[in-house]
């Protein structure tokens, strides 16, 4: 089972959303096959997330976030879980708005 607990992520690439590439960082806690994380930067004050790891490399998630324009806003994502040749980690995160936000995105995110 991946141990995410402790590591930091940021985005390489995202088609849509309030997070941005190269400017929001994600840092995570992990309990057995409970996760959680926090996140803020490249529009996004203050974000949360929180999921279970599914198989060794599929994570479910929920997410929650408050944006810099005031908005309220969550839905969920799908993450595949890679593993580089240097040792870290990548996220292929399927994601969508499912309250007070509109769309549906992929973002790739790379351990810090």
């Amino acid at each position: 089972m991946v141990d995410l607990n402790g590591r930091r992520f940021t985005l390489i690439s995202n088609t849509a959303g309030d997070a941005k590439v190269g400017e929001t960082i994600f840092t995570f806690e992990q309990s057995g096959r409970a996760i959680r994380a926090t996140y803020h930067g490249g529009g996004v004050v203050l974000g949360a997330i929180i999921g279970q790891i599914e198989q060794d490399d599929r994570l479910n998630v929920l997410f929650q976030q408050v944006t810099e324009v005031g908005a309220l806003c969550g839905g969920e994502g799908r993450i595949e879980v890679q593993a580089g040749s240097d040792g870290k980690l990548r996220f292929l995160d399927d994601w969508r708005f499912t309250i007070n936000g509109e769309g549906h995105g992929r973002a790739v995110w790379r351990e810090l």
